[in-house]
């Protein structure tokens, strides 16, 4: 193993906050990206999604740098993106 130091990444949930940030990965990462009003009404409106961003430390602040997102449906988790 190396002694390189782990990647200062958190996970935590996302927020309206964070919709701006991913929307800019979404744009980089797919043909059709979801737009900014699916995002929010799945963050609002939802009750079965659950959405997680990753967070990278930054010396400027924390950054989004990845997401995901699923639906909870009878025990079981159905990724939305």
């Amino acid at each position: 193993m190396g002694s390189e130091a782990p990647l200062p990444i958190v996970i935590e949930p996302m927020t309206i906050g964070d919709v701006d940030a991913v929307m800019e990965i979404e744009r980089r990462s797919f043909p059709t990206p979801w737009s900014r009003a699916a995002f929010v009404s799945e963050l609002l409106d939802n009750d079965r999604a659950h959405y997680l961003v990753a967070r990278l430390q930054t010396d400027d602040g924390p950054r989004v740098v990845g997401y995901i997102g699923m639906w909870l449906i009878a025990g079981e988790g159905h990724i939305t993106n």
